[in-house]
């Protein structure tokens, strides 16, 4: 009995690491892959969902760093156009000048900042094997 209770557990773990993969790949902001990865925590103690967000986590790591490329390039494209307060700066049109360039700032800075500490989390929740799955 015992035996095929853990045949069964793990093949819902490997149901569960197949899910995982799927709905990863269906989403392609960093937001929403990060918001699977929550939905996953309680589970990333499994072995084989932990070896699945450990993959997943390889490519949010890659994704971050082109985002962080994109949100560089769009400050250093736009930064001075902002400066200028130009008609085609990336600015609520609603905004004064100075509030509108210190929100375009703070908005590029957030998106890279907001994502962070998440990463950082799960780069550390990932590296740790509970004692109970070490075989």
């Amino acid at each position: 009995d015992y035996l095929k209770f853990r045949r069964k557990v793990g093949d819902l773990d490997r149901r569960l690491g197949s899910l995982l993969g799927s709905s990863f790949d269906d989403w392609d902001t960093m937001q929403m892959r990060l918001k699977l990865f929550d939905n996953f925590d309680g589970l990333s103690d499994r072995p084989i969902i932990q070896a699945e967000l450990e993959k997943k986590h390889r490519v949010l790591i890659k994704q971050y760093g082109e985002d962080l490329k994109i949100v560089e390039d769009h400050f250093e494209k736009n930064r001075d156009i902002v400066d200028q307060c130009l008609d085609n700066a990336p600015i609520y049109l609603n905004m004064p000048p100075i509030a509108g360039a210190i929100y375009w700032a703070r908005s590029q800075r957030n998106r890279i900042s907001e994502v962070m500490p998440k990463l950082l989390l799960y780069s550390n929740a990932l590296k740790e094997v509970p004692e109970e799955f070490k075989d």
